[in-house]
């Protein structure tokens, strides 16, 4: 969650959690984080609490013991599973009219469409016009610019990861058999670099991470595979690890 420690949580019993700093042993949650429904990375220094008044979820910045942040919380309720990290320190929501950015200074409108990729220098939106001709776009977050990258379905429904730069995306396609299909996108030109099936529709976008490399590691079928766009082909390599659900990768310190 920051520099030189984590947070680590029970899934059935958040209080049962605990932080560890490097070279030390894990202590116990301060009260500020023990409860919580979600923790998330905010900006260096803070993370973003969700906890429930009743049944209404109130997410605010808190500092790294759980107090609150002087900072604007931005909206006050939202569908837990409406939220993604956005790799800057602030976070993603879909609410009424479209996708917002919600960071120290408050919330930002992204786009009425859809998001189907965060990366850090880029997004990778579906939007579409007043007589419903719809398009891709990868929008730059330093700017704001939308460019153009091809056209998209209706109902664009994909969802994935961006590389670091901006150069590629990785898209999960659901089926209706349950099985998907992961599709490596040059956002360069709008192009399907590589299809690759999962027959079994394995995870979400958290088994998907782009290395800084540019190659992109994975869980297929339950098991690690790495992807290196400058030749195409896919590996898996033989780690001998079982029931992998998730991935992350640390910033160095």
């Amino acid at each position: 969650m920051d520099r030189g420690q984590i947070i680590v949580r029970d899934w059935g019993d958040a209080a049962d959690g605990f932080r560890v700093y490097d070279g030390k042993r894990p202590e116990a949650l301060p009260e500020g984080l023990a409860t919580p429904e979600t923790i998330w990375p905010g900006p260096p220094g803070r993370l973003w609490v969700t906890t429930y008044r009743g049944e209404v979820p109130t997410t605010r910045l808190t500092d790294l013991e759980g107090r609150p942040a002087d900072a604007d919380r931005g909206p006050s309720s939202y569908p837990a599973d409406a939220v993604q990290t956005d790799g800057r320190g602030g976070l993603i929501l879909s609410s009424s009219g479209g996708y917002y950015v919600m960071t120290p200074n408050g919330p930002r409108r992204l786009t009425r469409g859809e998001v189907l990729a965060v990366g850090t220098s880029a997004i990778l939106i579906t939007d579409c016009d007043d007589r419903l001709r719809c398009s891709r776009y990868l929008l730059d977050r330093d700017t704001g610019v939308r460019r153009r990258i091809g056209p998209a379905p209706v109902n664009d429904n994909e969802s994935g990861v961006m590389s670091r730069d901006g150069r590629y995306a990785v898209l999960r396609n659901w089926a209706r058999s349950g099985s998907a299909e992961l599709r490596i996108l040059d956002l360069r030109t709008g192009d399907v670099l590589t299809r690759i099936a999962d027959s079994r529709g394995y995870g979400d976008v958290s088994s998907l991470l782009w290395l800084p490399d540019d190659r992109l590691v994975g869980i297929l079928d339950g098991s690690l595979f790495l992807y290196d766009p400058t030749d195409g082909k896919v590996t898996k390599p033989d780690l001998h690890l079982e029931g992998i659900q998730q991935l992350g990768l640390r910033a160095p310190t």
